[in-house]
């Protein structure tokens, strides 16, 4: 009776805000889009590392040795929750999920709280294949169950309320912070959020309480050239939600690039890939006036070998396109040289280095030469971000 009283002290005093203040800080870290690939998915052949070498510039051959650095460091700094925000695995291999699961378990025994939801990649995923011996075999996919099975001990199974629709859950990190997590990635409505998750998200937002919300993919858009695959599809009935119960934060990964989206009344911090340069996770200190500071870290080991493969991947994609222009090839390079240094600080989250970037000379090569193609428009929106 007497926590009835006081929730309804809060409503009477808040509103439906979500401002209430904290009793003790609370420090949260979160990793977000490992891509996770054991050594014994891909025994070091050939074909695998060419396939890396020509994709987006994961470093997933060296996902186990990435992730294992990272656990180290979470244990070693004992926050109070490890987030990992879904794309645990590389395609939705079975396999690697179990993996996961046995090292999440080594993090719990230390006493942190283990947070997990699924992404895009990890139930269901059409694309799950083991490379042993330079061929390529079809493996067993997550299914919504396995996943279930898999990692309810990291948060799920300790809910205090779970949505029976999808793997959406709240998990209470202290009597008046809650951890909202939306499961966007269900086989019936995938890149979106349920009706029946959104009835249920209603009903947990009505209690008043604090609440941070994580989602894989975005809740704003990351981007204007790439609105769709990106965010949420129906993300204007979530955000319709936050707005009139007060929730100001979301965490999501996703696109692989770090940044920060902001509306009028929400932020959505967007944590870059772990497996891809400069390979980030973030650190989260609600304090205890219910403000909430977000920060960047990296993982320090492999960084060298991330950003050449980033860099390598990037000029290969931008050289495809401007190689077809009619131009010098000392313009070409130069307009090449360019987008790959836009690429490589866009995807690390360093805006001052892109501000810096985009008073270069070589931003009017693409302005004349290549305006109408595809990394030209990329660039363009880049920079829109930066007015």
């Amino acid at each position: 009776m007497k926590k009835i009283i006081i929730i309804l002290m809060v409503l009477m005093l808040c509103g439906c805000s979500n401002s209430v203040a904290i009793t003790e800080p609370k420090e949260i870290w979160l990793a977000t889009d490992i891509h996770y690939m054991s050594e014994l998915m891909h025994n070091n052949t050939d074909v695998f590392t060419t396939l890396m070498e020509s994709s987006d510039g994961k470093l997933s051959e060296y996902s186990d040795d990435i992730f294992d650095s990272f656990l180290n460091t979470v244990i070693e700094n004992k926050p109070d929750a490890l987030v990992l925000a879904g794309d645990l695995t590389f395609n939705g291999e079975n396999f690697n999920l179990i993996e996961i699961a046995a090292k999440l378990a080594v993090v719990e025994e230390q006493g942190i709280p283990v947070l997990v939801i699924p992404g895009n990649h990890d139930i269901e995923y059409p694309y799950a294949y083991v490379f042993i011996d330079e061929k390529v075999y079809t493996t067993q996919q997550i299914t919504e169950q396995e996943f279930k099975e898999l990692c309810g001990d990291y948060g799920y199974n300790e809910a205090i309320s779970k949505d029976e629709s999808s793997f959406s859950y709240v998990y209470a990190l202290s009597d008046n912070l809650w951890l909202m997590f939306i499961d966007t990635n269900t086989v019936a409505s995938p890149n979106a959020v349920r009706d029946e998750t959104l009835v249920w998200v209603e009903e947990q937002l009505k209690e008043g309480i604090k609440v941070l919300s994580i989602t894989h993919q975005n809740v704003l858009d990351v981007s204007s050239l790439f609105p769709y695959g990106f965010s949420i599809t129906n993300r204007d009935k979530l955000v319709e939600l936050f707005n009139t119960y007060g929730v100001e934060y979301n965490f999501s990964g996703h696109s692989h690039i770090q940044t920060t989206i902001k509306s009028d009344t929400l932020i959505d911090y967007v944590t870059g890939s772990l497996t891809v340069s400069p390979l980030n996770y973030g650190i989260i200190n609600v304090n205890e006036d219910s403000s909430v500071n977000y920060q960047v870290n990296h993982v320090d080991i492999l960084n060298e070998e991330a950003r050449e493969r980033f860099i390598s991947v990037t000029r290969s994609k931008t050289a495809e396109e401007v190689n077809t222009l009619s131009l010098s090839d000392e313009i070409k390079e130069a307009m090449i040289d360019y987008a790959v240094e836009i690429n490589i600080y866009y995807f690390a989250g360093d805006k001052d280095t892109l501000v810096e970037l985009s008073k270069r000379s070589e931003l009017n090569l693409w302005k004349e030469h290549g305006s109408a193609t595809f990394w030209g428009l990329y660039l363009n929106s880049i920079l829109e971000e930066l007015e």
